[in-house]
């Protein structure tokens, strides 16, 4: 049985978010785009298969103070 490990990056910016899914291997297996909304986000996780391995990159103070509290309201969903 294959283990099916996924590395998920996402540079989050005040629109838009930048998403770039890896296999187990290290390749490039997709990127997208995405509005800068929770909903969205989840949407897209739950869509996907495996071991998620997700980290996010972010820099606008004012989003981190407000969204990463909304983000991590939602983190349990993932589990």
């Amino acid at each position: 049985m294959s283990h099916d490990v996924k590395y998920i990056g996402m540079d989050v910016h005040k629109e838009a978010i930048v998403i770039a899914v890896l296999n187990g291997s290290g390749k490039l297996v997709m990127e997208i785009i995405l509005e800068t909304k929770a909903s969205s986000i989840l949407q897209f996780l739950h869509g996907l298969k495996g071991e998620l391995h997700v980290t996010w990159e972010f820099l606008i103070l004012g989003f981190y103070a407000g969204g990463r509290r909304r983000f991590s309201d939602h983190a349990s969903a993932l589990r």
